[in-house]
């Protein structure tokens, strides 16, 4: 195959240029991209094989639970108990660890707990898929990770230049609390012996819950170590069905310690019921059993401008980010007008005529992926490998435009005797490449559509 014309490589270029501009004309910077538990559609959930997975996929950040063993250690389990992440049901031994446990607010659970095991006993145990409904052929392969382990995966040597995040999330800290077992200290020290510290704490590191009492604390060891914490506390807002789901005085209180607020997607969404969802409970919030979370108020084309729900606008008035929770690859998961296609869903909350969120927790970071690469060209965190392939594209077309132009350069400078360009010829190239651009405008403009 022969070399690109210089002509060929300046409308390339152009094309490129003309689309970046376009994305950042509509306000839709390229979205974080948090892999929840990894990359789950396969692997068991929150194993090193998941999260090396989302690595390799390009998420920016791995959110994971933090809980701790009967001595101490902390390990990272989607729940308390591990009766349906790992294959403890089926390990004798563990039975007599198996009671029914209040974890809270009148809650009670039924289970293994990790907080009644050792860690040389969570070790002997295997992480399982936790939806049944996905691929098992991971099953039993994996181990359960410590946090430690987490972090030592991130800044291995085959992983630390991408300088991927973590976002650790304290699962039911107020069941800890009561077994005298405070978790926020001992995941900070963990974290600052992983070499997380002040100097890219915000860039590397979301603490997350849903408790304010816990996101303070969170504050006060951050303050102490001398960590700034604006950038780095995200508060989850659960769909429980409450309207307004979090109130004014709520949100001003976490904007003046917080970063980001992470609502479950529903909350974003105006939906309304929807007969083939197969519930007869009314949206937003997802249930059990349903095909489906529910129908748009305002029916969905995709190319149109995508609406969201006041809680958006009431965030980003506060200077608060906002990454909306889970998106999954099954059509139970999203409202039917996305026709269980993930990337349709992702197109209206973060596509180039989304609704503007500013990152988006995802467990199939494959699909989310391939999305990235259909509709932004530029992403915020640069290390990221579906930022790099991207930067890499435009850095060879700059390339290959600037030696046609110095080619170019050089033949115009030094013309052969009797051979001089006549001025009409430049008059010709200016006029085409006008009109190239103007096509690559339109182009552009016809398949945002």
């Amino acid at each position: 195959m022969g070399m690109p014309s210089p002509v060929a490589c300046c409308l390339s270029l152009a094309a490129l240029s003309l689309a970046c501009s376009f994305s950042a004309a509509a306000g839709t910077a390229a979205p974080v991209i948090i892999a929840e538990g990894g990359s789950t559609c396969i692997l068991p959930d929150e194993t090193l094989a998941a999260f090396q997975a989302a690595i390799d996929d390009g998420a920016n950040f791995l959110s994971m639970h933090v809980v701790a063993t009967k001595d101490g250690e902390l390990v990272v389990r989607p729940d308390v108990t591990l009766d349906g992440n790992t294959n403890v049901r089926n390990l004798r031994q563990f039975n007599q660890y198996r009671t029914v446990t209040n974890i809270g607010n009148g809650r009670k659970k039924t289970g293994v707990f990790v907080a009644d095991l050792t860690l040389d006993q969570v070790k002997q145990l295997y992480a399982v898929q936790t939806f049944k409904f996905r691929d098992i052929s991971y099953n039993s392969r994996y181990r359960v990770p410590t946090l430690k382990e987490v972090l030592d995966l991130v800044n291995s040597d085959a992983n630390k230049a991408k300088k991927v995040g973590v976002a650790i999330h304290t699962k039911e800290p107020g069941y800890y609390n009561e077994l005298g077992s405070d978790l926020v200290p001992r995941i900070m020290r963990v974290l600052n012996e992983g070499g997380f510290d002040a100097s890219n704490f915000a860039d590397r590191v979301k603490l997350q819950s849903y408790h304010m009492p816990v996101l303070e604390e969170f504050r006060a060891e951050m303050d102490k170590a001398g960590i700034p914490p604006k950038a780095s506390l995200v508060l989850l807002v659960a769909c429980t069905g409450r309207v307004p789901i979090i109130s004014d005085e709520v949100l001003d209180e976490f904007a003046r310690i917080g970063h980001a607020l992470a609502p479950e997607k529903e909350l974003l969404e105006d939906l309304t019921y929807a007969e083939e969802c197969g519930s007869i409970i009314s949206p937003p919030c997802w249930k059990t059993g349903q095909f489906c979370t529910g129908k748009l108020a305002e029916p969905y084309t995709r190319g149109l401008t995508a609406k969201a729900t006041p809680l958006l606008s009431r965030a980003h008035n506060r200077s608060l980010a906002v990454y909306p929770y889970v998106f999954r690859n099954e059509g139970r998961y999203m409202a039917v007008d996305f026709a269980a296609d993930l990337q349709q869903e992702l197109d209206y909350f973060a596509g180039p005529l989304g609704m503007g969120v500013d990152g988006l927790y995802v467990d199939c970071t494959r699909t989310s992926s391939e999305w990235m690469l259909a509709r932004h060209v530029q992403l915020k965190t640069p290390t990221s490998k579906v930022a790099a392939a991207a930067a890499a594209t435009v850095a060879a077309g700059k390339a290959a435009a600037a030696r046609a132009a110095d080619a170019a350069s050089t033949r115009i400078k030094t013309p052969r005797p009797g051979n001089t360009v006549p001025t009409w010829v430049f008059a010709l190239v200016v006029v085409s490449l006008a009109l190239a651009s103007v096509l690559a405008v339109i182009l552009v403009l016809r398949n945002s559509r």
